[in-house]
């Protein structure tokens, strides 16, 4: 998380203050009401575009985060439009914000994935069975070639949930 918030103020999306955000996402959120009330669709890439740049998200690399903040910012017009139109009230961004750096934090800091598990048999390919019974992890060859006669015959397993790239079998895949 701290690299790739770097990352975000090294390519331009630095702001100094906590304020000066918020100001820059009621002009976004403006606009995006503006379009509710024209009955155009909420969402641009210009207006997604600016919002990630203030939450140093590249769109570019960070598709998961980036679709987030295209979710949010559609429930969150969808939410307060109603509201806006009925009530005539001050337009608040401070939910969306926490919203969008709740996920920021779930997936960047809870679903952070490890390193690649490898087979314990076959060390360049990635594993995709636990053995329930020693605790190694087994590609599906790495499995059969020590699991197909013996006592290990018996051994129960459970899938490993990871997925690798195809091309390099020791990196996880973020496409």
């Amino acid at each position: 998380l701290y690299k790739k918030l770097k990352a975000g103020n090294d390519r331009g999306a630095k702001v100094e203050s906590e304020r000066k955000m918020e100001s820059m996402l009621y002009v976004i959120m403006n606009e995006l009401l503006n379009r509710c009330n024209r009955e155009l669709p909420p969402v641009t890439p210009e207006l997604l575009e600016r919002c990630a740049l203030l939450f140093a998200v590249d769109t570019s690399e960070d598709f998961k985060m980036t679709n987030i903040i295209k979710v949010a910012m559609a429930d969150y017009a969808e939410e307060q439009y109603d509201v806006l139109v009925a009530t005539q009230t001050k337009l608040t961004v401070q939910n969306f914000v926490d919203r969008v750096r709740k996920e920021m934090v779930r997936i960047e800091v809870y679903e952070k994935p490890d390193a690649t598990v490898m087979c314990s048999e076959y060390p360049d390919k990635p594993a995709v069975v636990k053995n329930l019974v020693t605790f190694d992890f087994y590609s599906l060859e790495g499995f059969a070639a020590t699991h197909s006669t013996g006592k290990r015959r018996f051994h129960e397993t459970a899938k490993v949930e990871q997925t690798v790239c195809s091309i390099y079998p020791r990196k996880l895949a973020t496409c």
